[in-house]
């Protein structure tokens, strides 16, 4: 909980998580008033603040997110979890991917929930399903374990999973009404995704996309990553417009880069995005539901 300071003629009352009070009075010379008394409930300059009329305002105070022995353990799940887990077609360990969507949590805000399920992101997924999903409630919470299951692509049923459209514009719709607790941690995932596109693609260039699933190629994937920017844009609005930014700048230098390294027609991306975005809407058709989000060509 952050801190809450309310002021009161020339007393400062700090409350903290309802149980830390602090009262400390204001002393300055008539000089350095100011001439306006601030209306109740705005938020203005400490200079302002001193005033020889009554005022009331509320400051919020953002304090670093705590960590506790919670996320020592985490860390160590995960470390063990992944253990034998490398990057696609790489020797770098898995265990790099989710440190660093954890800590892209922390910078945006998020919570020791937010950021152990950071950690956790892709352990269902990959390692036990449900089961997976079941032991980290019984290990975290429900809070933890409610996100990563909201981050994984799980199936139904012990069956394969289902293909690479029909799972990438389901998870669009998710994401689409997905809380922002869960949009956060998201974004975070994928934004450390994109950069790796963009670092990898700058090396290898069109064989990158070889790594990718088939189905999806260059078209698919630079359509993906266009489309979660654009719901992140809105989604990370409020709580995080920094993070949708930065997500929204890398897919563009991806494209970008496509266009330097490869050495394709600028136009040959937005066809291809064209072709993606008609699948897309055929397979929403198929599911029952309109496309989540709008189509903006500057993302």
């Amino acid at each position: 909980m952050q801190p809450k300071i309310s002021f009161d003629r020339t007393l400062v009352a700090v409350q903290v998580d309802n149980t830390v009070h602090v009262m400390l009075e204001l002393q300055a010379p008539s000089s350095l008033c100011s001439r306006h008394t601030p209306p109740v409930d705005s938020s203005v300059p400490l200079k302002e603040v001193v005033t020889e009329k009554p005022i009331s305002i509320s400051i919020s105070i953002s304090t670093p997110t705590p960590l506790t022995e919670r996320f020592t353990r985490a860390v160590d799940y995960a470390r063990i979890l992944h253990a034998a887990d490398v990057r696609k077609q790489t020797v770098i360990p898995y265990l790099s991917h989710v440190l660093a969507v954890s800590s892209i949590v922390l910078e945006h805000g998020g919570s020791e929930d937010q950021a152990i399920a950071a950690l956790l992101h892709d352990a269902g997924e990959d390692h036990g399903g449900e089961r997976r999903i079941a032991a980290i409630r019984a290990e975290f919470g429900d809070t933890v374990a409610n996100i990563v299951h909201a981050c994984s692509d799980l199936p139904a049923d012990s069956a394969a999973k289902r293909g690479w459209w029909e799972r990438k514009v389901e998870y669009l719709a998710h994401l689409a009404i997905a809380s922002p607790e869960v949009a956060l941690v998201s974004a975070a995932d994928k934004l450390h995704n994109a950069r790796a596109i963009l670092t990898d693609h700058r090396d290898l260039g069109g064989e990158l996309w070889s790594r990718f699933n088939p189905a999806a190629g260059r078209s698919g994937s630079l359509w993906y990553y266009q489309r979660l920017a654009e719901i992140f844009r809105d989604r990370l609005a409020a709580n995080a417009p920094q993070l949708a930014r930065e997500l929204a700048a890398t897919v563009r230098a991806i494209i970008d880069d496509v266009h330097l390294v490869e050495q394709v027609s600028e136009a040959t991306p937005s066809d291809e995005m064209a072709h993606a975005l008609t699948i897309e809407a055929t397979e929403n058709a198929r599911l029952g539901r309109a496309a989540a989000g709008s189509q903006d060509d500057d993302c």
